[in-house]
């Protein structure tokens, strides 16, 4: 969904949920029914290939759980869930002389995560870390991402009354890593190297960072930011530029771009062609 607001891309989906508080401590459960797969920018593949997207098996039930601890010196989480997950992995299908079938399918994942957040003095600090368990736990079939590690630590700092700076670390670690590279076979290499190039695991080990820098003027009417990730390991980044005023208490305009760069085979060098600036008028009821 092409929407400024990150709150506005993400669409809902029928959940059942339920909370249960003892002495600070919450544990939450929630089961979800329907499924809705992201939708990838996913380039048009060559005559000889035909791309098929495979329906996740409706049956599936999908589940989680989160133990939750807030309001002391230290707020911290604990989460695990068991579903499909929503980032299509791409593999080959039949081969003949004539086509090669390509499918995006949605397969299982496990993934537990952990959180915790703290102030010191006037920074805030955060951090989080998730471990995600795929179908493919030996790294051997190239249609399913590997396991992976994604940790991200980091803190804010508000100066003066609203400027505000966002600073954070990001590792991510591919499991059991077999380089797409080494492969052979023209097409299965070139298959393989677009899958790892659509799932982020061109690289066992990718260190990165992201920067948010954010104020407000004329009496919180204009707003602004500048935001940006970028990952050392290959040089490709994405930076967001953003600026809102709001002309009444219901009417607000917004004037900003998405900048995808980096090499072609690298993860956002590969969303180049999706960068985008956009113009908007909302009116709020």
């Amino acid at each position: 969904m092409l929407d400024p607001d990150d709150d506005d891309q993400r669409l809902g989906t029928p959940a059942v949920k339920a909370t249960y508080y003892l002495a600070g401590v919450s544990l939450t459960g929630v089961w979800l029914p329907d499924f809705e797969s992201d939708t990838i920018p996913i380039k048009r593949p060559p005559p000889l290939f035909r791309l098929h997207r495979r329906k996740p098996d409706p049956t599936l039930n999908q589940w989680a759980l989160k133990l939750e601890q807030t309001e002391k010196t230290v707020d911290w989480s604990l989460s695990y869930f068991d579903g499909l997950d929503p980032f299509p992995d791409l593999g080959i299908g039949k081969v003949n002389l004539s086509r090669v079938d390509l499918h995006l399918s949605n397969h299982r994942i496990r993934v537990i995560g952990a959180d915790a957040a703290t102030t010191l003095a006037r920074y805030g600090l955060r951090a989080e870390a998730a471990y995600t368990f795929t179908g493919n736990p030996a790294g051997k079939n190239r249609a399913i991402k590997n396991p992976f590690f994604f940790l991200v630590v980091g803190g804010d700092r508000t100066l003066f009354e609203y400027l505000n700076f966002n600073v954070q670390y990001l590792l991510r670690v591919v499991v059991n890593y077999r380089s797409p590279f080494k492969i052979a076979d023209p097409v299965e290499s070139g298959v393989a190297l677009q899958q790892a190039t659509e799932t982020n695991q061109l690289d066992r080990l990718q260190h990165g960072g992201s920067l948010r820098i954010s104020d407000k003027w004329f009496n919180e009417t204009l707003e602004g930011e500048l935001a940006g990730v970028f990952f050392f390991t290959r040089g490709d980044y994405a930076i967001r530029p953003k600026l809102t005023y709001a002309f009444t208490d219901r009417w607000k305009g917004a004037l900003g771009a998405d900048f995808f760069r980096g090499p072609r085979r690298s993860f956002f060098g590969n969303l180049r062609d999706n960068s985008t600036a956009y113009v908007e008028l909302r009116w709020s009821f």
